[in-house]
């Protein structure tokens, strides 16, 4: 079954990790549930790093906050998982100072929640002793048991002596180092079966691997190696359903399966362009493929708007001698153009319609209910004993009396009804008043009971089915 296409696609190719619109949709869900504390995560951060003021009496620094949406699940998830870690990257690790690539998975781990803080759990017991077994050959099988005339030791020292250095000056802790270091240990095992984590004598070993690291004060060293491992992991996880083609899908698709609808701007497609150019960056990498895993080059995103615009502003692009994507020196150029075209055609469009003809005397509607209707059963009509009429929302309007209520056939006033009661109450057809009494049965003679008689009979015959036995 071919995939449902929306708004902004002429096709769909199968497994397509995010659609178009599911971004915008995303992030119209993520604003909604920002309303729901339970749904969200306050994090503190520097908002100047020299700032005057602080909260904290520090007149270094300020602080502010930032919310985030809490990631419930990360296998098969993409777009959320996509969404937590560009917030960490782009919004929350530049706020800050003093920072490492654990950092930035401190921060996104404070972001999970249900399913997910399982799932990293797992990634990152997994992923740390991976990193332990780099950091028993090159750190305490070389470092820690090397001598200071090997090759190996002095390079190592210069990268400390860099450090303390650098950091010198800045309000950030001072770095100090000796030499033999201190070997790294294991990181924290699995817990027992029967206890929920596994206590250490110390008191100070770090109970998760991001602590674990960043407690030794070599462990920046290898901080980037377990970041990257991490990182790997997560993807997996989160792509698993996709395949490992799930990066070349993506690109294919904006590049291809789409088209602008008429309710898009092209504004709006330029800031989803460039969300899914640095998404592109967090999606599993092909090793014969050097545009997966990479933001978008210039060639790439001015291939995407062409195919997506161009036939929307046809006209406006020919008229700027404009007539495939690479004719633009570069995609700031095409950027312009396509903007400058969309603020044409809506002008164009504008002129046409303040030209068209106003119609003064508002939309046509029918009048059902007018006098030259009367007598055919629609409201406002006047009834008659075959075409009950609606005059009063529905209710039937006597063709004899005028009195709303029941018909002429049954009315009381009408002589020629088997209900007449003697005395019109109004006047006959002809305007004259009616005095005639109806003879009670005493008074008729027998011609007259007999004819009275035959009437009931046949009124009995006609009423037959309504007394008939069920």
């Amino acid at each position: 079954m071919a995939p449902k296409l929306r708004k902004g696609e002429k096709h769909r190719r199968e497994n397509v990790p995010i659609g178009l619109n599911d971004v915008q949709d995303f992030y119209r869900q993520v604003n909604s549930d920002m309303q729901n504390k339970g749904a969200t995560v306050s994090l503190t951060v520097q908002t100047s790093h020299f700032g005057i003021g602080a909260s904290n009496k520090q007149s270094g620094t300020s602080f502010g906050k930032k919310t985030a949406h809490k990631l419930d699940r990360i296998e098969n998830n993409p777009l959320s998982l996509i969404t937590t870690l560009l917030f960490v990257y782009r919004e929350l690790l530049p706020s800050m100072i003093d920072v490492g690539p654990v950092t930035a998975w401190e921060l996104f781990k404070t972001m999970c929640t249900g399913t997910a803080v399982a799932e990293f759990n797992e990634i990152l017991f997994r992923s740390s002793w991976d990193t332990h077994s780099t950091i028993d050959k090159e750190f305490n099988a070389t470092i820690v048991t090397g001598k200071e005339e090997d090759e190996v030791v002095k390079e190592w020292k210069q990268k400390k002596l860099k450090r303390e250095t650098e950091r010198a000056g800045y309000p950030v802790s001072n770095y100090s180092w000796k030499f033999p270091p201190d070997k790294i240990p294991p990181p924290p095992q699995r817990a027992p079966k029967d206890k929920l984590v596994k206590w250490n004598v110390s008191g100070i070993q770090g109970m998760d691997a991001l602590a674990w690291l960043n407690l030794h004060k070599h462990g920046w060293e290898f901080s980037e190696l377990l970041h990257d491992k991490i990182m790997e992991e997560v993807k997996t996880l989160a792509f698993r359903g996709f395949g490992k083609e799930a990066g070349r899908i993506q690109i294919d698709y904006l590049t291809e399966d789409l088209k602008m609808d008429s309710t898009h701007k092209v504004s709006t497609f330029l800031r989803l362009l460039e969300w899914f150019s640095e998404a592109q960056l967090l999606y599993p990498k092909i090793s014969n493929d050097k545009e997966v895993g990479c933001l978008f080059s210039e060639s790439r995103k001015k291939q995407i708007l062409w195919n997506y615009a161009f036939e929307n502003f046809k006209d406006e692009i020919n008229n700027m001698n404009k007539t495939r994507y690479s004719d633009f020196n570069d995609y700031a150029e095409a950027k312009e153009a396509f903007l400058l075209a969309e603020e044409r055609k809506t002008s164009k469009l504008a002129e046409i319609n303040a030209k068209k003809p106003k119609d003064t005397n508002g939309p046509h509607k029918s009048h059902k209910g007018n006098a030259d209707n009367k007598g055919k059963g629609t409201k406002g009509g006047r009834s008659n004993d075959h075409n009950p009429g609606k005059g009063n929302n529905g209710t039937p309007e006597c063709s004899y009396c005028g009195i709303k209520g029941h018909l002429g056939k049954h009315c009381f006033s009408n002589p020629a009804s088997t209900n007449y009661k003697g005395k019109d109450r109004t006047q006959n057809r002809n305007g004259d008043a009616t005095t005639r009494k109806r003879k009670s049965y005493a008074d008729m003679n027998a011609s007259e009971k007999a004819d009275r008689k035959q009437q009931f009979s046949e009124w009995l015959e006609s009423q037959e089915d309504d007394y008939a036995s069920p």
